[in-house]
């Protein structure tokens, strides 16, 4: 592991949704989340619960692709990951973790960047 991401520095930001279960709209919430920090510099890796593509079974589906009719399959996979997901509940309210492992050139700017992203978002993540 230290060979791909060099050393053990990570940060972590947990999200609440204030929803106690699955849907799409904190699906599409978290993913886009997820997609603004994959394309920020100095960070190597973003570990999070909506990567673009997701194993269901033998087969991938792609997080831009959930819909109501196949949501079930999503909330199937979050279910099986049990303690391993980045998706807790706890009292009526859903959370996202998102562990982001940085580079030697992380600062606070890309600190900046991510809490300007959050509050410009707030109305979707309103507890930031």
């Amino acid at each position: 592991m230290n060979n791909i991401f060099s050393n053990s520095d990570q940060i972590t930001y947990l999200i609440e949704s204030n929803e106690s279960e699955i849907n799409l709209n904190n699906i599409y919430q978290f993913r886009s989340f997820q997609s603004f920090l994959e394309t920020q510099e100095n960070i190597k890796y973003v570990n999070g619960p909506t990567p673009a593509k997701i194993p269901v079974g033998q087969m991938k589906i792609e997080l831009n692709d959930i819909n109501k009719d196949n949501i079930n399959k999503l909330k199937k996979h979050y279910k099986n990951m049990g303690e391993l997901s980045s998706l807790y509940f706890k009292e009526n309210n859903l959370y996202a973790s998102f562990s982001l492992f940085p580079t030697d050139n992380f600062n606070a700017n890309n600190i900046n960047n991510i809490e300007n992203y959050l509050k410009d978002n707030n109305d979707y993540l309103p507890n930031y």
